[in-house]
């Protein structure tokens, strides 16, 4: 048995891996996408704006927003995948960046922080769509959750994938090994979406109250959250960010249809979060032993019906509510 639970992770690590690793080296062939940008009437200064990519399909009814996780992008290997999946099925997308992750914005994003889905939606040019969907993959699938409670625009419905339901598990199991390579990562990305706000912020003259000397001590999640995110969005440290913000306790208020893709041994978000929450009318709950971290083995199938793999069910499972 302890054997057969060490080969399960070690395949999990393979398959949260492998697929970014590979994903430098061939990325899907996406028809050419263009710069989508719409001012954040929201935001504390005017000009901020939510950004993206978005690949619209002629004559689609159908629209997709794909949200990538902590410290990556639109630019992601596992979003271009999704993205893919979707306008090969006819449906418009839009990669969205959630607030500053691609650079642009004076601004930064925190777990909770919805307002550049928002934005997306009341987007005019976007309003032609009768169906509407958000795609989410591990903190961007807990931002997607939070969209689909809060936000009162219309939307068809929303797949998490892998979403770190709560946010203190989470992070604890990031910071506990003392040599992470998937907290580094995150955090690597992270940094350079302040250092960029930052300076984002200096040259249009938007007070944005962010130290940045100490970023280099910052080495945990827990660091970053208390240092960096809590006195940005007003909460007293990272346990109370966490307190507030998981999403999993707020799952019940779901209206909308909602699905969640959990894998039994990632090694970044505790499946153990998913398996508290109740499935309700509004919540489907699938969790497989193949896969790791957003990343799942071709053949995957959450018996959807349709062809196997995330992309193939992800869209059975949408065009199906």
């Amino acid at each position: 048995m302890d054997y057969q639970f060490k080969s399960r992770r070690v395949y999990s690590h393979f398959w949260t891996l492998y697929p970014h690793l590979a994903g430098r080296f061939k990325r899907p062939r996406l028809p050419l996408g263009t710069a989508w940008s719409r001012e954040d009437h929201r935001a504390p200064v005017a000009g901020i704006e939510a950004s993206g990519v978005y690949h619209c399909v002629d004559e689609a009814h159908e629209l997709a927003i794909i949200i990538h996780g902590l410290g990556s992008g639109p630019d992601a290997s596992y979003v271009e995948q999704m993205a893919s999946h979707c306008i090969g099925a006819g449906i418009s997308v839009l990669r969205l960046a959630l607030r500053g992750a691609d650079q642009k914005a004076p601004d930064f994003y925190n777990a909770a922080f919805i307002d550049d889905v928002s934005t997306a939606l009341d987007d005019p040019k976007l309003a032609r769509y009768s169906r509407r969907y958000l795609i989410g993959f591990s903190l961007g699938g807990h931002v997607s959750l939070w969209s689909a409670i809060k936000l009162e625009q219309s939307l068809t419905g929303v797949v998490a994938i892998c979403p770190p339901l709560d946010l203190k598990q989470c992070q604890t199991v990031l910071d506990t090994p003392v040599i992470n390579l998937y907290r580094k990562h995150c955090l690597d990305g992270l940094k350079r979406t302040v250092r960029a706000a930052k300076k984002r912020a200096d040259e249009q003259g938007y007070a944005l109250d962010l130290e940045l000397a100490y970023l280099p001590q910052i080495n945990t999640i827990y660091q970053w959250d208390d240092l960096v995110v809590a006195p940005r969005f007003g909460y007293r440290d990272a346990s109370d960010y966490y307190a507030q913000c998981s999403v999993g306790p707020h799952l019940s208020q779901l209206e909308r249809p909602a699905l969640i893709i959990a894998a039994t041994y990632d090694p970044m978000v505790p499946v153990e979060a998913a398996l508290v929450y109740p499935q309700t009318d509004s919540l489907t709950i699938k969790i497989v032993d193949q896969g790791g971290h957003v990343g799942f083995p071709r053949a995957l199938n959450l018996e959807m019906g349709g062809h196997p793999g995330l992309g193939s069910q992800t869209i059975t499972w949408l065009r199906s509510i």
